[in-house]
């Protein structure tokens, strides 16, 4: 019976990895070595990047060995999430499989309601539509039981999704609201997650209606702003470039104790748009990027890899319904896509302007 460390050092030697190049940016080669040899056990993230580089699911790595723990059971269900997000639908459903079955054996319910409502995920977005919704149940049940409401919420999501694969779209957005009330009422969700949900506009948008109100921010196009305030907070941060830079500012602005208001009375026009119409691409990609970079700079790190995801599901969706609907663009929607998950990928509108001032300046 093979460890961890041999199937690890057997798979690498299969492939003619080094364990230099096995380690890569990340791991050093004497901590592969301390690894193979069963001298070190690698983290849940350590392992399923492991199991990337050695192209073998994480279930590969963990077959045959007993007894088979909590540990294992995790790093199986943070695989199968990972793969999931990946767009990697089957490997997802691999691993959702292989979990649901440990977790059933270990007789751990909240698991088992998690590894069924992700292998009715995966199996959605395989177009396995019957089995997905026997697994949803499943879960679905499981997470009653055991009163989880975001599970509970989870499950309604995909079957949300669901819909929307069967051009059910009342329906769809029904149980997209239904999760996100569910959630509301448990004080977990963000405006991110309305947005991943496609209810944005619902519970988004601020600016709408004939009160003036206290919103969280306000466009810079048609701002007014008291100089104190602004001298107290350091006005616009010069790291961010067109966007997210109001924003940034408007949250060091109630961070001081200020407050942004929507006035409905006041109008402002813009008659033309000739600074980011014309360059669609660099537009996307600078928006992207300053989204990126408010999140890591108001929050962290991990959020911000949260907020790339819920930011690029509805852009996906929307651009799987633009294939079905004329006048609408895919590939700009894919775009959208992309530079969400990649924010330091691609040129925006800081180098264009770059650019420019070199081609015209004194």
């Amino acid at each position: 019976m093979s460890s961890l460390g041999e199937r690890i050092r057997a798979r690498r030697k299969e492939l003619g990895l080094t364990q230099s190049q096995l380690g890569g940016p990340d791991l050093t080669k004497g901590f592969i070595s301390l690894v193979e040899k069963g001298r070190a056990k690698p983290s849940i993230e350590t392992l399923i990047l492991l199991a990337r580089r050695l192209q073998r699911p994480v279930g590969y790595f963990l077959e045959e060995r007993t007894p088979l723990g909590r540990k294992d059971l995790d790093v199986l269900v943070r695989s199968a999430w990972v793969a999931l997000k990946r767009g990697e639908f089957a490997d997802a459903a691999d691993a959702f499989t292989r979990a649901l079955a440990m977790a059933q054996q270990q007789h751990d319910e909240a698991s088992e309601a998690e590894c069924a409502v992700g292998l009715g995920s995966a199996l959605a977005s395989l177009r396995q539509f019957d089995l997905a919704r026997q697994h949803l149940a499943h879960g679905q049940t499981l997470a009653d039981a055991i009163r989880d409401p975001y599970l509970m919420a989870r499950a309604i999501h995909v079957q949300g999704v669901l819909e929307y694969y069967e051009r059910n779209l009342p329906a769809a957005r029904a149980h997209f609201t239904d999760a996100y009330r569910r959630l509301q009422e448990c004080g977990s969700p963000d405006r991110s997650l309305a947005g991943a949900l496609l209810l944005h506009r619902r519970y988004t948008v601020q600016s709408s209606g004939e009160r003036t109100r206290e919103v969280d921010w306000c466009q810079s196009s048609a701002l007014l702003v008291r100089r104190e305030a602004a001298e107290q907070v350091g006005y616009l941060d010069g790291d961010f470039f067109v966007y997210s830079d109001e924003v940034d500012f408007a949250r060091r602005l109630r961070d001081a104790g200020w407050r942004s208001l929507y006035v409905p009375g006041a109008v402002a026009v813009h008659h033309e748009q000739l600074s980011t119409g014309a360059v669609p691409e660099r537009r996307i990609v600078e928006m992207a990027r300053n989204r990126d970079l408010y999140m890591r700079k108001h929050h962290s790190a991990a959020a911000a890899r949260a907020v790339r995801w819920l930011t690029a599901w509805p852009y996906a969706l929307r651009a799987l319904a633009a294939l079905l609907l004329p006048g609408h663009s895919p590939r700009r929607y894919w775009r959208h896509v992309t530079a969400t998950l990649r924010p330091g990928r691609g040129e925006g509108l800081r180098e264009a302007a770059e650019e420019y001032n070199r081609g015209h300046g004194p």
